[in-house]
């Protein structure tokens, strides 16, 4: 009788394992593949996503570094790095199958993966061969990150320019023409191009870190059925987080702006 017993304890036990096992390694994998992505340095520049020293270079508006600095503070202290972090998590955990984890994983523990995250990360620069800017392109539209990283800074820089002309910046409002009449949507809408711009030279200038191997291994992992639900999974929490953010994000322009203009 008591070896009964434990005979039916090790099967009760096996069909335990059984039934959790496959779950248990699907979260750790999961977790895995989010250290390897490098979504910290990510989430990094979700929140900080414009290079202010460039922002009066080349643009359709020379906009101060004080305004984008603004920008930039305010997108970071409204965002929640470990809801987004963890909204990723679960999108990823639902929507990747164990296949696709798996091929988004060994992507990023390759050569070229871990190369791409060190670029991302700031830990690598400027490769002897830059990739062309139809790669370049040709990737941006496949993962979607500079219209992702420019959203928020879209949203925030009309904000900050009709502060900066209020009146109660002068040390700003003289760097920056009108915003009355007709002439102030024009201003916005060249602000709002300098803004894009912006990222997007940002990420070239990141990504030409890269050799051109590793940007088409990029490029064909990001085009594949693992790198589309990947970069789904994170635009998805990244978009959640930036619509969320609305009357927040709004105050906090006001904060930074109120900050600069006493200096």
């Amino acid at each position: 009788m008591k070896n009964l017993r434990l005979l039916l304890l090790a099967a009760l036990s096996l069909a335990l394992a059984a039934c959790v096992s496959p779950q248990v390694n699907k979260d750790a994998e999961v977790d895995a593949l989010i250290q390897a992505a490098g979504i910290e340095a990510q989430l990094d520049a979700l929140q900080k996503p414009l290079n202010t020293q460039n922002l009066s270079h080349g643009g359709a508006l020379e906009i101060p570094p004080d305004l984008g600095q603004a920008v930039n503070s305010a997108i970071s202290s409204t965002l929640n790095p470990a809801n987004i972090r963890a909204d990723i998590r679960n999108r990823i955990n639902s929507g990747m199958s164990d296949e696709q984890i798996k091929g988004a994983l060994a992507f990023y523990q390759s050569p070229a993966g871990q190369d791409v995250v060190a670029v991302e990360s700031g830990k690598k620069s400027d490769s002897a061969q830059h990739p062309t800017q139809q790669t370049l392109d040709d990737l941006d539209s496949a993962t979607g990150t500079s219209k992702l990283l420019s959203t928020l800074a879209e949203q925030s820089i009309g904000t900050a320019l009709d502060l900066a002309t209020s009146g109660k910046c002068p040390r700003l409002g003289q760097l920056l023409p009108p915003l009355s009449g007709v002439f102030g949507s024009v201003v916005k809408r060249a602000a709002l191009e300098t803004v894009r711009e912006n990222v997007r030279k940002g990420l070239n200038t990141r990504y030409w870190g890269l050799s051109s191997d590793d940007v088409n291994a990029y490029l064909q992992f990001a085009q594949s059925s693992s790198g589309a639900q990947f970069f789904a999974a994170r635009n998805q929490a990244f978009g959640t987080a930036v619509s969320s953010a609305g009357q927040v994000l709004a105050a906090a322009i006001g904060i930074e702006m109120d900050k600069i203009c006493q200096q």
